[in-house]
């Protein structure tokens, strides 16, 4: 996450939207912190969700209300596999943690076409409206919001598997991920500070071309950004999710019954700076297919070769 633009964007919720509902985020946060785990804290943090589901519900319930009746997808032939990773100065220019990753996908694809984009060929898959590049371009659509808004278009228009740039792929994708018409990693309701829940993992999102979930968040961002020039939360992409979800029983029906999977996903990242060991490392890399890496950290070249190290020589 860039802080300063997360910090410019609370003073701008605050001043266009809500001050409680900056406040609200700024209490969520605590949720991290074991001192500040508790029901008072998780409280709140429900309140700033529904607070947030209410007022996209408002702005937005006709598009809810247009796709509500639709069926979840169309029945179609899939012609082609893709996987979708963005960076978008582009790869050359990546840093070297991104670059691990999308060697990682590609050597573990699985026959599937792997595509970076970046600003050079973006145009090439999908055609987003203007006013998205523009607004991104002052400032208002941050990397992280453009990089929602891209994934969304390019899973409605063609199908596939998005990953983020810092998702390390450490066995080969199975085929059937590609011909649900969503797939993301699941895992059993928790509470967290995100609105999901862990039902899903937007870093980690698939589906088959004009399947409903994607056809109505392409709908959704387009809209929002149109008329709006501030986010209502960072993770707005997550809420536009659940916004379907407790919208739709179809879409409810969906999500809850994905699969399994995810629950390690954040145990690599731990242990990156650690000194190597064939059996923990390689448990977790069976284990865990996804595994979510984090790029603006600067990972030190330790004395005693660390797990970081081993996967830049599996992978660099």
């Amino acid at each position: 996450m860039n802080t300063k633009w997360l910090v410019k964007n609370w003073f701008r919720v605050g001043h266009k939207i809500s001050w409680k509902l900056s406040f609200e985020t700024a209490v969520s946060l605590l949720y991290f912190l074991p001192a500040f785990k508790n029901e008072l804290v998780y409280g709140i943090v429900k309140k700033k969700h529904k607070y947030v589901l209410d007022s996209l519900y408002k702005d937005f319930s006709f598009i809810v209300d247009k796709f509500k009746s639709l069926p979840i997808y169309p029945v179609s032939e899939l012609k082609h596999r893709y996987i979708w990773v963005m960076w978008w100065q582009g790869e050359a220019k990546a840093p070297e943690l991104v670059r691990m990753c999308i060697n990682s996908i590609r050597k573990n694809a699985n026959g599937a076409d792997v595509i970076v984009i970046s600003e050079e060929n973006y145009k090439d898959y999908v055609d987003l409206p203007e006013y998205i590049i523009s607004k991104h371009k002052v400032g208002i659509i941050s990397f992280a919001q453009l990089s929602d808004i891209m994934r969304v278009f390019l899973i409605a228009e063609h199908g596939g598997l998005w990953l983020d740039s810092t998702i390390l792929v450490s066995n080969p994708i199975p085929e059937g991920i590609f011909n649900q018409p969503l797939f993301s990693l699941h895992t059993p309701f928790k509470k967290t500070p995100f609105v999901q829940n862990d039902r899903l993992h937007c870093f980690v999102l698939g589906g088959t071309p004009n399947s409903k979930p994607f056809l109505f968040e392409r709908e959704f961002l387009s809209t929002y950004w149109k008329n709006k020039d501030v986010i209502i939360d960072y993770y707005l992409l997550d809420y536009s999710f659940m916004l379907q979800y407790f919208s739709m029983p179809d879409i409810k029906d969906l999500i809850d019954n994905l699969d399994y999977i995810g629950e390690g996903v954040y145990d690599l990242v731990s242990i990156l700076e650690t000194p190597y060991s064939i059996d923990r490392v390689n448990k977790i890399l069976l284990n865990n297919t996804f595994s979510k890496l984090v790029w603006n950290k600067k990972h030190r070249k330790t004395k005693t070769y660390s797990v970081y190290q081993y996967l830049t020589d599996q992978y660099l």
